[in-house]
């Protein structure tokens, strides 16, 4: 490596060591900054996003989306404000890379973004199915997308549902740190949501009754109309009906 530096090459490092299923940053591993201490390098942060949900890891296929690569802002080598070692550095890059990333996301993940990673995930399903979900989202996808706003990132939510999961699947689409217990009342409901390939890449658990849940729930949300609030035993500080 030093005598390809000596030539003009550049070095590029994958921090996080593997490819994610979601679109979480994980952390990064040390390798990358110390060979840039030692070699006394700038590091410049690039910035992928697109590629959990165009080939996410685990899947042969290759699914229709795009792929966007942001080049960031040079870190110069001079540069005390990210840490004076290579052990200090990488997490103090890594906070700011995930800072960055979360920009990246926002600006590319509007209202429609997932529809098409929900949609695939219920393609073999009955008609009686698809088109209740289809026509669900395509009604309320700004509601739902102003209400990822308003639930933390790494909530546990109990849902009082009565659909086919598809509001589980955007909740943890859209933070794959969220950890989803959902009581639809419906038998047939529940199992079509509870056989949907995507519950399995994520924390998402159907269960029959509040006593099946062995978290501290953070928001309790509810959109099934015919739900009792009596019937919760206890109760989150955060409640939000939709």
């Amino acid at each position: 490596m030093e005598r390809k530096i000596e030539q003009g090459y550049s070095l590029v490092v994958f921090p996080e060591s593997e490819r994610s299923y979601t679109n979480d940053v994980k952390r990064f591993h040390k390798g990358a900054f110390y060979i840039a201490e030692q070699f006394n390098l700038d590091i410049v942060p690039i910035y992928i996003h697109g590629n959990s949900e165009v080939q996410p890891k685990g899947d042969f296929i290759i699914f229709d989306g795009s792929i966007t690569v942001k080049v960031g802002d040079r870190i110069h080598k001079e540069d005390m404000t990210f840490g004076k070692d290579y052990s200090e550095r990488t997490k103090k890059i890594n906070t700011h890379f995930r800072e960055e990333f979360v920009k990246l996301r926002n600006e590319i993940e509007d209202e429609n973004y997932f529809k098409k990673k929900l949609f695939l995930s219920f393609l073999y399903k009955e008609n009686e199915v698809v088109k209740p979900v289809k026509d669900d989202f395509n009604k309320n996808k700004s509601v739902y997308f102003e209400l990822n706003k308003h639930i933390p990132n790494d909530a546990t939510i109990f849902h009082i549902a009565d659909d086919f999961g598809q509001k589980d699947i955007l909740l943890t689409l859209q933070q794959a740190g969220r950890r989803v217990f959902s009581l639809i009342n419906d038998e047939e409901k529940r199992l079509v949501a509870k056989n949907n390939y995507l519950v399995q890449r994520r924390k998402i658990f159907y269960v029959e009754n509040q006593s099946q849940i062995n978290k501290k729930v953070d928001v309790l949300l509810i959109s099934d109309d015919n739900f009792n609030l009596n019937d919760i035993t206890h109760l989150p500080e955060t409640i939000i009906f939709y």
